[in-house]
């Protein structure tokens, strides 16, 4: 929530995977974007509210679920997310990765919308997306390095995103909901 790091050190801000697991990240991103140059690029990693609809059930089973049970769901789980690879995973990692995915302490989730909301407020433009918030966009066709952010949409990006969204309840991998979303930071104006 305060980085050791003068303003505008950075050309690339990438924070995957933690904001949704700090009490502010509303906050945290602030942070992330006075850390960034005008002009430069941040990208996080949230869970989504949408897609992680089902992980919220396993998870809430899972918390209710005696350890036997527990156990039981988790092997399931396992298999399911890592496919054939869950076979080479020892006990230990097995619990390891069941009690990250499902039994963390703090973990919260967030929409597109919401995190465009974030960008309007730090002075980022919106640039790109994984997966796409917009609709009639594949995966195929998003750069993660983007050369220059979108224009917004007002109210249309928003209904898109909210659209798409949805669909993440069943597309999204069933412990996904995971999305990026990437914003330029306003280039400051030359008087």
């Amino acid at each position: 929530m305060a980085l050791p790091l003068p303003d505008g050190s950075f050309d690339f801000v990438f924070c995957n995977g933690v904001l949704h697991h700090t009490a502010a990240p509303a906050r945290g991103f602030a942070e992330l974007v006075r850390i960034a140059r005008a002009g430069g690029f941040i990208t996080v990693g949230l869970y989504n509210a949408y897609g992680r609809q089902w992980h919220a059930v396993i998870r809430w089973i899972s918390h209710r679920a005696g350890a036997r049970l527990s156990r039981r769901i988790g092997d399931w789980g396992i298999a399911r997310m890592l496919g054939s690879q869950h076979e080479e995973l020892d006990m230990e990692k097995r619990r390891t990765w069941w009690e990250d995915q499902f039994r963390h302490p703090h973990e919260s989730v967030h929409t597109a919308n919401e995190v465009l909301g974030w960008f309007a407020a730090n002075g980022l433009d919106y640039s790109a997306s994984l997966p796409p918030i917009e609709l009639g966009t594949s995966e195929d066709q998003v750069s993660m390095f983007p050369r220059r952010s979108q224009r917004p949409q007002g109210a249309w990006r928003h209904v898109a995103a909210v659209l798409r969204q949805l669909t993440w309840i069943w597309t999204q991998r069933w412990t996904g909901g995971y999305f990026l979303m990437i914003g330029r930071k306003h280039a400051m104006r030359r008087p």
